[in-house]
Order: structure tokens, then C-alpha cells, then sequence
């Protein structure tokens, strides 16, 4: 058997059961299984474990090895991933605002369960809580004793390894007798510290980006400042979420591209293009997305060097997603006389994209879009410009523009100035003396 873990006067091994199944065995270790303290806080543990079992945020109890004659002190439970220390600080893991939240709902739900069954945990902190392969949460190591001589030579909790005194309340770091359903609402809020940050909490937490009010208040030094147990906790947990929901604050990811570019300017091109894939909108497509975008990528050069950055697929998907947004902006509430930068973007997106035709295909569709249908004139001098200039070199975005420019069914009357002998390709010229003739 591999071990997987060890405590103070336990340990936890990886076994196969009957069935082939990988199983977690917990075990008094052989020094101590003479110690009537260690065998009786590992008998109450069982204990709680069958009380509180059938919950699905608590470790499953699958077998009880408890044979006093024999002096053998097992259980079995299911095996986890890891535990919640390891998970957040494994740095392959992508860990979203979402997911954050999604396992400490579940750390919630499990103590709530537990103090709704008046047992405590007192040993609450990420080496005690388990991780899936689903990102289900286990709280594992109910009723455990605590091993004062430890924590007053080394800090630590009375299993080594699993836990340090910053999340024990001052009141049970004492005295264990003292510790209350309050006491374990004081390791919630440190446990929801380090999951929203990766940080171990400090002894007094003072400063937090999200749910402030609530984690100080939970983590007070004195008891009576504290929720009064993890159900009067779970009730202020769940406004404060919704709070965080309505001011965007829960998630990064969920503020608008223009909030994100006032909050960080400079951030990778990565990070600009995932929020704006994001498309996040709360007043208005134009101040939340699209002026934002276009201020961002302000000139060809720059659109260069974010195409190379993110490269030609997840770039076509933004001047896709930017055309969309476009056309789904409302009529009203933004600066029409702004409406020429769209143009200047298109064409500085056609030829910052030099090298990738399928999205100067996208830059010049977009071009034709609000010259032609939206009937904006600046545009319309500007497009004039390009068909006059034979800007449009490539002979295949050439007929491409040409059958776009016939399919929409929408001229403007400035293309009857178009001097058509200027231009070199044959497919605009017929495209635009057929337009002509439509005026």
C-alpha cells in the first residue's frame, strides 16, 4: 500500500478493495494503539463520520476496521485527488473565480450540514479538505483531537501536516473544551481568504480584494463578533455573493473590456483577448466593448503585433465577434460623430493583417458594412480612397470584395465619383459601374 498521508498518531494509505476500486484506508499508527486518548478520538471520529454520512461534501465512510480485541483502528473511504492546499497551489491548474467559489460553496454546505448535527470540526483548514477528480469537496478529519504541545513548540495543528494554528480560533489555540460552532466559522473565513487568494491567511486579516466585510467578521478574535455558527455564516456568504454579482467583482472575467483596460492598460495581449472574447456588456456596447477595443488597437502596427501575439484563428474570432457587436448595437446612446473611427479600424485591421487574407476579408466586409448600409460618409471617402488607390493589391480579396460589394444590395450615392479608369482590378471595376448605374 502507498502511503498518501500522515498525521500526528495516523496515517492514510492507498488500498484496492474487492471490487478492484482504489480506496483510502486510515489506521492508527503501531506506537499507538496502546494510547486509549488516540484510540478514543479515533473511534469518535468514526462516530461522526456515520452520523454525518449521506452527505456529499463529506468524506464517504465506506468501512469501519475497528477490532479492540485485536487492536486494529481502521476506515475506509473513498480516495480523493488531493487536498485543497495542494489544489490551489498546483500550478498547472487554471483556477477560475468560478471554480474558487464553487468549492468553498461546498466547504459551506458541509459544516452547515455538521452544525445542523451539532458536531464540530475544530481542525477545519485545506490539508483536511479533499478534492475529486470532479472538483466534488470532501471535509474529511471530523472530531480529531489537537496536540497542544505541538502547536505551542511549532504552531502546527495536532496532525502534522494538516493545518497550521492560523485557522484555529484564539479561544480553541487555548483551550480545546473552549472551542464553539463559532470556532469553526472563524476557520471558515481564513479558508476563504486562502482560496480567493493562495495566500495563507495572516493572524489578522486586514485587507481583502472580495468579500471583506464578511471574512473579517468571521476570522474576529472575539467569538461574539462572529457569525454564530456556519448556517447564520452560510446566510451572509450567499447576499454578499449576489452583492459581488451585481458590481461585477466576483470574477475579473466579469467586467466589460473598457473596465478591464482602465484597470490595466498594459496587460499580455492573451489577457486582452480572452476578456474581450468575454464580450462582457452593462451599459452599452459602444463604451463597454467597442470604443474600448478599437483605443486598444489603435493602428496597424499594433494590430501586427497582436495577430502574431494570438495568432490568425483567435484573431479572425474577435473581428468576427467585433462585427457582431456592431450590428447589435443599440440605435441610440453613443457619439455618432465617432462613427469614423469604425472606419479607420477596419482599414488599419486590413492592413495590420497583411499576412492572413481570411481575416482582411472580415476588415474590409466591415468597411463596405458602414459605408454602404450604415451610410456613413467619412467612411465613404475612405473606402473611395482605397478602390481609387487600388489598396486592394491581392486579386483574391479583390473579386472577394467585389461579389461582398454586390451581395449586400447597398451603394452610396458618392460612388458615382469613383473614377473607375483608376481602377487596376476588373471585378471591383465591374462591381462599382454596376453600382453606379443602380443610382
Amino acid at each position: 500500500m502507498v502511503k498518501i498521508g500522515s498525521g500526528a498518531f495516523a496515517e492514510v494509505k492507498a488500498e484496492i478493495n474487492e471490487k478492484g476500486d482504489e480506496v483510502a484506508v486510515k489506521r492508527i499508527l503501531e506506537q499507538y494503539k496502546d494510547n486509549e486518548h488516540y484510540t478514543h478520538r479515533f473511534k469518535k471520529e468514526v462516530e461522526m463520520l456515520k452520523k454525518l454520512s449521506g452527505h456529499p461534501n463529506i468524506v464517504p465512510l465506506l468501512e469501519e476496521r475497528i477490532n479492540e480485541d485485536e487492536q486494529e483502528y481502521a476506515y475506509v473511504m473513498k480516495r480523493a485527488r488531493c487536498n485543497l492546499k495542494e489544489f490551489i497551489l498546483e500550478p498547472s491548474i487554471e483556477l477560475t473565480d468560478n471554480i474558487k467559489i464553487s468549492l468553498f460553496d461546498q466547504v459551506v454546505e458541509a459544516l452547515v450540514f455538521a452544525h445542523s448535527k451539532d458536531v464540530l470540526h475544530r481542525d477545519l483548514s485545506p490539508n483536511n479538505i479533499l478534492i475529486t477528480e470532479n472538483l466534488t469537496v470532501w471535509i474529511a478529519d471530523f472530531g480529531l483531537g489537537k496536540d497542544f504541545e505541538a502547536r505551542s513548540l511549532g504552531g502546527k495543528s495536532s496532525i502534522a501536516g494538516h493545518g497550521t494554528a492560523v485557522y484555529v480560533a484564539p479561544e480553541q489555540s487555548e483551550k480545546l473544551s473552549n472551542a464553539t460552532k463559532k470556532s469553526d466559522v472563524y476557520s471558515l473565513g481564513k479558508l476563504l481568504y486562502f482560496i480567493l487568494t493562495g495566500n495563507e491567511p495572516p493572524y489578522v486579516i486586514t485587507s481583502v480584494d472580495r468579500f471583506e466585510t464578511l471574512i473579517k467578521r468571521a476570522s474576529s478574535y472575539q467569538p461574539d463578533q462572529r457569525f454564530k455558527d456556519a448556517i447564520d455564516f452560510k446566510e451572509e456568504y450567499e447576499k454578499a455573493k449576489q452583492i459581488q454579482n451585481i458590481l461585477g467583482q466576483d470574477n475579473k472575467l466579469n467586467r466589460t473590456l473598457g473596465e478591464s483596460l482602465n484597470t490595466n492598460p498594459t496587460f499580455s495581449w492573451n489577457e486582452f483577448h480572452e476578456i474581450a472574447m468575454k464580450c462582457n456588456i452593462i451599459e452599452h456596447d459602444w463604451f463597454d466593448f467597442i470604443a474600448p477595443a478599437m483605443e486598444k488597437l489603435k493602428n496597424m502596427n499594433v494590430i501586427y503585433e497582436y495577430i502574431e501575439q494570438i495568432g490568425e484563428d483567435a484573431a479572425l474570432s474577435f473581428i468576427k465577434l467585433f462585427r457582431e457587436r456592431l450590428q447589435k448595437m443599440p440605435n441610440v446612446g453613443w457619439p455618432f460623430s465617432d462613427a469614423y473611427k469604425i472606419g479607420v479600424f477596419a482599414e488599419n485591421f486590413y492592413f495590420g493583417s497583411y499576412l492572413y487574407s481570411s481575416i482582411r476579408k472580415e476588415s474590409l466586409e466591415l468597411l463596405w458594412d458602414w459605408a454602404a448600409i450604415e451610410d456613413r460618409w467619412a467612411i465613404q471617402d475612405r473606402i473611395i480612397s482605397m478602390i481609387e488607390g487600388n489598396k486592394i493589391e491581392d486579386e483574391s480579396l479583390a473579386d472577394h470584395m467585389a461579389y461582398y460589394m454586390l451581395q449586400t444590395g447597398r451603394s452610396f450615392p458618392k460612388i458615382k465619383t469613383i473614377k473607375t479608369r483608376l481602377i487596376k482590378s476588373d471585378s471591383i471595376k465591374r462591381a462599382v459601374i454596376n453600382l453606379q448605374l443602380t443610382l
